[in-house]
């Protein structure tokens, strides 16, 4: 595709994952399978809390593994799949497991279980996109303090990388990019895969796939050779086309996997691309402005800082949480700072 190689795996175990009902009513009724009162005895799994973030995890190995070593990532809070105020998450994860990379699928990007945050992680070295994206043909469209940003134009093109030299300065583009993006009818969050590395001197890689389907055209054909079961996640769009039934691993091609992932993707005709590039270039050529806001009664309230903000020797970036002393209220009490 593009010049650019993809591998295809045969995997009749995640039939599970691409057929998932993912209709909000099926959902509510079903027992969700990321919470650890409902998952198998022998899935044990250890803790992961992120200090940046503030949330706690559970990682356990993935049940129907892509990798020689997948590992699925759930929030221990039953909370929807949203990357909002859990990209430092994303980012402590990567830095604590420095073999693997790390992944998220959107709730209507290849996620099989929207109502429950997760993220996944396999080892590294299986994934074409991690060594290879460096060969694809690429516009720059932001290059700072806080790291380059640039758009794919072969491949996939509008997918974005990031290069960032640490993580807040990766938090503090990722944000801008995020409100930057447009929330599709019906959804909470842009339609988004994102891909996440380590590198040995601590900069981290992220690609991050816009998606405009959750499912391609030849998923929904009758029966018959127009027809492959695949919902495509962050594996598939990083250069893994994960199918499972041995039918339509039989007899697809680079013009139909070309055609799959085209199809969930946006941006992918020329004159969306030109359009999608000069959009990212003006959102990053923006001055943040200052907002004041009264507050009446919160006991807390939570921001977020898109550039970097300096309080003390700290240097915050991202989503933060203020609260108060009990005496705020009556005027003699003090902000809290994290």
């Amino acid at each position: 595709m593009g010049g650019f190689a993809i591998k295809v795996q045969c995997n009749p175990a995640r039939i599970v994952s691409s057929l998932a009902n993912i209709d909000p009513g099926y959902i509510a009724r079903r027992p969700c399978f990321l919470c650890k009162s409902n998952m198998p005895e022998h899935q044990k799994g250890v803790p992961f809390y992120s200090h940046t973030g503030g949330h706690s995890y559970e990682i356990v190995p993935n049940p129907f593994p892509i990798f020689k070593t997948h590992l699925t990532i759930p929030a221990v809070e039953h909370t929807r799949q949203e990357i909002g105020g859990r990209f430092e998450d994303m980012l402590d994860l990567a830095q604590a497991l420095p073999d693997f990379v790390v992944f998220y699928n959107g709730p209507a990007s290849g996620a099989s279980a929207p109502d429950h945050m997760h993220f996944q992680a396999g080892e590294k070295g299986f994934i074409p996109i991690e060594h290879g994206f460096e060969s694809i043909e690429r516009d720059y469209f932001h290059v700072g303090k806080s790291g380059k940003m640039s758009m794919m134009r072969t491949y996939i093109p509008g997918t974005i990388v990031l290069e960032s030299p640490d993580a807040a300065s990766c938090a503090r583009l990722f944000y801008r990019l995020l409100d930057s993006l447009p929330i599709r009818e019906g959804q909470y969050e842009p339609m988004l895969n994102i891909f996440c590395w380590t590198l040995a001197d601590g900069s981290i890689i992220c690609v991050i796939f816009n998606r405009c389907k959750h499912r391609p055209d030849c998923y929904y054909e009758p029966d018959g050779p127009d027809q492959y079961k695949m919902t495509p996640g962050c594996v598939d769009l990083s250069g893994v086309l994960i199918i499972p039934r041995r039918e339509d691993f039989d007899r697809i091609d680079g013009e139909v996997a070309a055609q799959i992932l085209s199809q969930v993707c946006d941006n992918s005709a020329p004159e969306d691309y030109e359009t999608f590039l000069e959009n990212m270039r003006d959102a990053y050529k923006r001055k943040s402005k200052v907002v004041r806001v009264l507050l009446s009664d919160a006991d807390y309230v939570k921001i977020r800082f898109l550039s970097g903000y300096q309080c003390g020797q700290c240097d915050e970036a991202a989503a933060q949480t203020l609260t108060t002393e009990e005496s705020f209220w009556a005027g003699a009490g003090k902000v809290l700072w994290r």
